[in-house]
C-alpha cells in the first residue's frame, strides 16, 4: 500500500517543449497529480519529500521550476478527519480500560490446604472484598486481622494486587503439641479404663502394675520421685503405659438408596459476567431443572501482559437426572459398615486392634451393625498432680 503524504507543493515548470515535461518526470519515477497546462508552462503538485529530486531534474533539463504554494495533498485532509474520529472513538475505551485496572476483577487464594477457598472468598466478601471492589480502597492490614480473627485455624493471610488480579495468600495452623502447666511437673493418668498390660517408666514413680483393673482418669505415673537419699523431688512423668482396652462401637444405614438415572439430554448455557454482573444469553439459563449436575467453566479475558478486564464469558452444561429408589444388598451393606467401622476405631487408639468381631441385625429397613474389639494401647496422658504434702 503506498504510503500517504502530509504535504503537497503546487510548481510551475517552463521548458522550451511543455509536452515533453510530463514523459521526462514520469521516466525519472516522480509521482505527480492534478497536472495542467498554463500560460508559460506546466503546472502539477508533488510530495514535500519529491520537491528536491524535481529541482535536480529541471536543472538537468534546463526548467525552470517555481513554487506556487504549500498544503496537504488531496484526500489526506478526509483520511485525517477519519482517523481523528477514530482516536476520539477509541478514547472512551482506553479510559475504561484503565478504570477498570482500579478494581480487583479476579481473586485467587494460595497457601489453603484444609480450609476451602470458598470459605475465604466468603469472609472476604463480608469485610468488603470482592469481585468488582475498588482496589486502592483496600486496608490489607485491616483485613487480614479481621481475617484472623474470623477464621482461627489461619496463621497468615496477606492481600497481594497485581493488576486487576488480587492473590490471598494464606498459611495455616499445624497445631501446636499438648505441654503441660508451666513451672509444675506433669502426672500420666489413664485416658480410658482397661487392664494394664505393661508399664515401663522412663521418669517418675508408677502406680500401677501389670494386670491391675483402671478406669478413666487414674494415676498411672506420679511426677514425684524419691532419690537415693529418701528425699522426694518433683520432675515430669515420661512413661509407656500399655493396657487392654475394649470398644463397643455402632452404625446404622438404611436398606435403600436414591440412584442417579442420567436422562441422556445435555443442556448448554452461554452467559456474560460484565463488571461483577451476571447477563444470561439465553431463555434456558438460571431456570435449569432441578435434579441437574451442572459443570460450570468462567474464562476472564486479559490484556498481553495478564492484566484481567472486567469481561468473563461463562459456560455451562447441565446434565439432568431422575432419581429413584432401590434397595441395597444387604451383605454389601454390612461389609460396607464393618469397614467405616474399623476405620474409625483404628483412627482413635493408639495401638493396635488385637481381635474384633460384628454383630447385625435387621429392622423396619434399618441395618445396624455392631462392632466389638479388644485392643492394646498406650493409655497414659498428661493429667492433673495427685501428690501430696
Amino acid at each position: 500500500m503506498r504510503k500517504v503524504g502530509w504535504t503537497s507543493v503546487l510548481v510551475e515548470l517552463k521548458g522550451a517543449e511543455p509536452s515533453s515535461i510530463l514523459n521526462r518526470l514520469a521516466g525519472a519515477g516522480l509521482a505527480f497529480s492534478r497536472a495542467e497546462s498554463g500560460e508559460d508552462g506546466l503546472r502539477l503538485t508533488v510530495k514535500q519529500r519529491s520537491l528536491r529530486r524535481l529541482m535536480d531534474v529541471s536543472r538537468e533539463e534546463g526548467w525552470a521550476c517555481d513554487i506556487l504554494s504549500r498544503g496537504l495533498i488531496a484526500g489526506t485532509e478526509s483520511r485525517l478527519r477519519r482517523r481523528a474520529l477514530l482516536l476520539l472513538c477509541l478514547l472512551p475505551l482506553f479510559v475504561l480500560l484503565w478504570g477498570s485496572s482500579l478494581y480487583v476483577w479476579e481473586i485467587r487464594v494460595v497457601g489453603n490446604e484444609k480450609i476451602t477457598a470458598g470459605e475465604i472468598l466468603r469472609n472476604l466478601e463480608e469485610l468488603g472484598v470482592g469481585i468488582g471492589t475498588f482496589r486502592p480502597g483496600i486496608d490489607n492490614t485491616r483485613i487480614a486481622e479481621e481475617m484472623l480473627l474470623r477464621i482461627p485455624e489461619l496463621s497468615f493471610l496477606s492481600c497481594n494486587s497485581f493488576g486487576s488480579s488480587m492473590v490471598v495468600l494464606v498459611r495455616e495452623e499445624s497445631g501446636a503439641p499438648e505441654k503441660a502447666s508451666p513451672g509444675k511437673a506433669a502426672d500420666l493418668v489413664a485416658a480410658r479404663g482397661g487392664v494394664v498390660h505393661a508399664v515401663t517408666v522412663l521418669s517418675g514413680e508408677a502406680r500401677v502394675r501389670r494386670g491391675q483393673m483402671v478406669e478413666k482418669g487414674d494415676p498411672l505415673v506420679l511426677s514425684r520421685r524419691v532419690d537415693l537419699q529418701g528425699e522426694s523431688r518433683e520432675e515430669g512423668a515420661v512413661a509407656l503405659v500399655e493396657a487392654w482396652t475394649y470398644y463397643e462401637i455402632t452404625a446404622v444405614t438404611p436398606l435403600t438408596a436414591l440412584k442417579k438415572e442420567y436422562t441422556g439430554e445435555v443442556l448448554r448455557d452461554e452467559s456474560l459476567y460484565l463488571f461483577g454482573k451476571h447477563i444470561n444469553f439465553f431463555k434456558m439459563s438460571g431456570n435449569l431443572p432441578m435434579n441437574c449436575d451442572k459443570i460450570t467453566e468462567t474464562r476472564p479475558l486479559c490484556l498481553p501482559g495478564g492484566t484481567v478486564l472486567p469481561f468473563a464469558l461463562g459456560k455451562s452444561l447441565a446434565f439432568p437426572y431422575t432419581v429413584e429408589e432401590e434397595a441395597l444388598d444387604p451383605q454389601a451393606a454390612r461389609r460396607y459398615l464393618e469397614l467405616r467401622l474399623k476405620e474409625r476405631l483404628e483412627g482413635s487408639i493408639k495401638g493396635s486392634i488385637m481381635s474384633q468381631s460384628t454383630l447385625a441385625e435387621e429392622r423396619d429397613g434399618m441395618l445396624t451393625v455392631t462392632l466389638r474389639a479388644v485392643c492394646l494401647e498406650n493409655i497414659a496422658v498428661p493429667g492433673e498432680s495427685l501428690n501430696t504434702e
